[in-house]
């Protein structure tokens, strides 16, 4: 609110001060969000186990302070058993897809949540029906697109390389799980083997063996498709899936004008964007 003496001294300023305070008004209501310069930006991941079967999954993440442009958490989930559902702080996550290893050894699935709570809180996944073990981590993002996801897809298999084609445009951050059962001869080593690709999290149940491992791929250097994968040392039955997180579309035409002309409004107020 600009009082009768703020209006006096923006008059005495230099005149037309109704423009000067919209204009201002506007720097400030609409700064211009920070995602748009930067893209996508991984934050931190996470990572818990059970040991044996376990009715639910519970762990502690930490998502950036309050104010963080676009953040987005994804959590990733290697069960033998069957998944109900997931919270962050309460909050249910959406399921963006799920692959069940050769014979249904093993099944991966893959959540988010888009605009989580800021400060630390708790992920709880539960299990449904029978007991089982589960193994999972959990990643989180800013910047992100808060409502437009790349298609989910996977793959299974049983021995040789983990690996599923994700199609994934310039700038998008590609994100996967996995799931593995060992076979007599050893596990899955859960290296990550594609260009660019960096593992996040690994957690394997110690007492089934039951191992989850999630990735991502920088979308600085994804084109038409990527095809994250692990390497196994041994033969074991798998299944791998993933989709892609979108950027913060840019504005265009008049709204990328506006934006441009807030910036330099913003900057000269002193607003941080």
């Amino acid at each position: 609110m600009v009082s009768y003496t703020d209006r006096a001294l923006l008059a005495g300023a230099g005149g037309k001060w109704a423009c000067a305070l919209v204009v201002g008004m506007a720097a400030v209501v609409f700064a211009p969000s920070r995602a748009h310069a930067q893209g996508i930006v991984f934050d931190v991941a996470t990572e818990r186990a059970s040991n044996g079967p376990t009715g639910s999954l519970t762990w502690s993440h930490t998502i950036a302070a309050e104010g963080a442009d676009n953040p987005m958490l994804v959590v990733g989930v290697s069960t033998t058993g069957a998944i109900a559902g997931v919270t962050y702080g309460g909050r249910a996550m959406a399921q963006r897809g799920t692959g069940a290893a050769t014979g249904g050894a093993c099944r991966m699935y893959l959540f988010s949540l888009a605009n989580p709570p800021a400060g630390e809180n708790q992920i709880v996944v539960s299990v449904g029906g029978d007991r089982a073990p589960v193994s999972a981590g959990a990643y989180s993002f800013t910047g992100v697109n808060q409502s437009d996801f790349g298609p989910f897809v996977a793959s299974n298999g049983n021995g040789g390389v983990l690996a599923q084609t994700i199609t994934a445009a310039q700038g998008e951050y590609v994100v996967d799980t996995m799931c593995q059962v060992p076979s007599a001869s050893g596990v899955v080593s859960a290296v990550a083997t594609a260009p660019h690709q960096t593992r996040r999290w690994t957690a394997v149940d110690d007492v089934s063996g039951v191992r989850g491992a999630g990735s991502t791929t920088d979308g600085a250097h994804t084109g038409t498709t990527v095809a994250p994968g692990y390497a196994m040392n041994h033969g074991g039955k798998w299944a791998v899936g993933g989709f892609a997180l979108k950027k913060v579309a840019r504005p265009t035409g008049r709204a990328a004008i506006i934006e441009s002309a807030l910036q330099g409004v913003a900057s000269l107020l002193g607003v941080r964007p």
